[in-house]
């Protein structure tokens, strides 16, 4: 888990949550979705709150591959165009 030192500076509380019952499990499900976030967001709150933080950022991911997959496109058949 690489965390800037800052985080902990910032949410010292990290050290009063249980590694095996919090912070692992949520690391973990980060991890899984490619998520990276502030330690504080990443343990306060309740579980549902937390579940609905990783929605939200994997809804925030997809849309903005998706953009990023349309822009590509339209390059791809603008540059396919001018070469005719």
């Amino acid at each position: 888990m690489v965390q800037p030192l800052k985080d902990l500076i910032e949410f010292p509380r990290f050290f009063s949550y249980s590694l095996e019952d919090r912070i692992e499990p949520r690391y973990q499900t980060l991890v899984a979705n490619r998520i990276n976030i502030k330690l504080r967001y990443m343990l306060t709150g309740s579980d549902e709150e937390f579940a609905q933080r990783v929605r939200e950022a994997v809804e925030r991911r997809a849309r903005f591959e998706a953009g990023n997959a349309l822009v590509e496109t339209s390059d791809a058949s603008e540059t396919s165009m001018l070469q005719k």
